[in-house]
């Protein structure tokens, strides 16, 4: 059964500057209507699914193979990305392209560490927080549009009794396990900087606006003042369209007039000092200086002393659930008495896997720190790891054959497109 990669996007930063440099010694393997895939891109993906390990253990000729059946994959991402277009019932708004970046850029970073630490890599390889956004943003874009696309035919598609069963007596031996799983809920304390810590970084952001006001260079301050990478190339941001920046930021940007500066304005990240150098349309450039605010360690300290309060009083009898409902600081799960759902134990963050250990249900962890903040935990039930089961797990198995029926169907409109647009395969060697 011929199996569909539903946008081939690249996730590792290394990955998007080594495809970059590949481009200068690069030729056109494929050619799909009026699109091309280049021998770099089918080597790039192959190179980042072995890192995974997908293409342990073959041969040279096995390879070879794979590397074709890989480009006749991308082929079909392609043919998909066509028959999306070609789809009237199908779009995507910009606002929405802007916030499935927004959780790309957001996965990209989670697998570093730190913020400093990711910043440090983008900066390593010349790439800015706004470069990677505009790598990103198109990719993005005709992913939403092929998903929407498969997700059409999942709306369009049944499967009765008799096809799960079928399903799962087909495939049952080659699903995965069921791992090893927990279910938790918690009361979130998050750290924010008190107002001593907001009040200094204010009073030196209005210096430096005070600063510039008098004539200062702009550029020489940023690279002296600014806490964003940018301050060593006085603050560029490069140009950027509406919802590219926080509300705030952006707010701010978009009123000022080229060659204009801002007043000091509060975001998520801190203060910034915001300077217009060039307008192209509802396109806008700006540099900035960012004064970052940060946690002090009597903020830490506060919010871990509230934290060990909270976990006493629940210790003495106070119901969990009453106690997130109160106090936690996740607006999601809170109202839900703090419940998170389940998670695959070998898939917990080192922070929780640490805390948690080997608690059984019905455990308050005391207080743990995470880069979230400082969270008591409840373990609410455990399952061991174990085989898929037709009864224990049929909702999930329904979806599954759902998903693989609405797939089948899906590719016979590929092969279809296949034969009415022009594809081309050149020798790969």
């Amino acid at each position: 059964m011929k199996e569909l990669i539903i946008g081939i996007v690249a996730v590792s930063i290394i990955a998007l500057a080594t495809a970059a440099a590949a481009e200068n010694i690069d030729r056109i393997i494929a050619v799909v209507d009026d699109e091309i895939i280049l021998k770099s891109e089918v080597l790039s993906q192959f190179q980042i699914m072995a890192e995974q390990g997908a293409y342990s253990g073959l041969s040279e000729n096995q390879i070879q193979e794979a590397q074709m059946d890989l480009l006749d994959k991308m082929i079909d991402d392609k043919l998909m990305l066509i028959l999306a277009r070609e789809d009237t019932s199908i779009s995507v708004s910009p606002q929405e392209v802007n916030e499935a970046l927004e959780e790309h850029i957001q996965r990209v970073r989670s697998r570093f560490p730190s913020e400093e630490s990711f910043l440090s890599q983008l900066e390593e390889e010349g790439l800015t927080l706004r470069d990677l956004r505009n790598r990103y943003r198109d990719e993005v874009g005709k992913q939403l549009l092929k998903e929407r696309l498969l997700n059409s035919h999942l709306r369009s598609t049944s499967v009765n009794n008799q096809e799960v069963r079928d399903f799962y007596n087909t495939y049952k031996d080659s699903l995965p396990v069921r791992p090893a799983s927990i279910k938790l809920a918690h009361v979130l304390i998050e750290i924010s900087p008190g107002e001593e810590a907001l009040s200094t970084k204010r009073i030196i952001a209005e210096d430096v606006h005070q600063q510039l006001i008098a004539g200062a260079d702009f550029s020489e301050l940023a690279a002296a003042y600014s806490d964003d990478p940018t301050g060593k190339s006085g603050g560029d941001l490069g140009f950027f369209g509406r919802g590219d920046m926080v509300p705030e930021f952006e707010r701010e940007a978009y009123s000022l007039t080229k060659g204009e500066i801002s007043n000091v304005v509060r975001t998520s990240y801190g203060y910034h000092i915001i300077k217009c150098t060039d307008r192209d349309g509802e396109q806008i450039r700006c540099s900035h200086i960012l004064f970052a605010t940060q946690p002090s360690p009597a903020d830490t300290a506060r919010a871990m002393a509230k934290a060990d309060s909270l976990y006493e009083v629940i210790a003495g009898g106070a119901r969990f659930e009453d106690i997130a409902k109160e106090h936690s600081s996740d607006a999601d799960s809170k109202v839900f008495g703090g419940e998170l759902g389940w998670y695959a134990v070998g898939e917990l963050s080192p922070d929780f896997k640490t805390a948690i250990g080997d608690k059984q249900e019905g455990t308050i962890i005391p207080p743990a720190m995470s880069e979230s903040g400082i969270h008591i935990l409840k373990v609410l039930e455990r399952q061991p790891e174990r085989p898929v089961d037709l009864k224990l797990d049929w909702d999930e198995l329904k979806e599954m054959a759902k998903r693989q029926k609405a797939n089948d169907k899906l590719m016979e409109q590929i092969e279809s497109a296949r034969q009415k647009y022009y594809v081309e395969v050149r020798e790969f060697d």
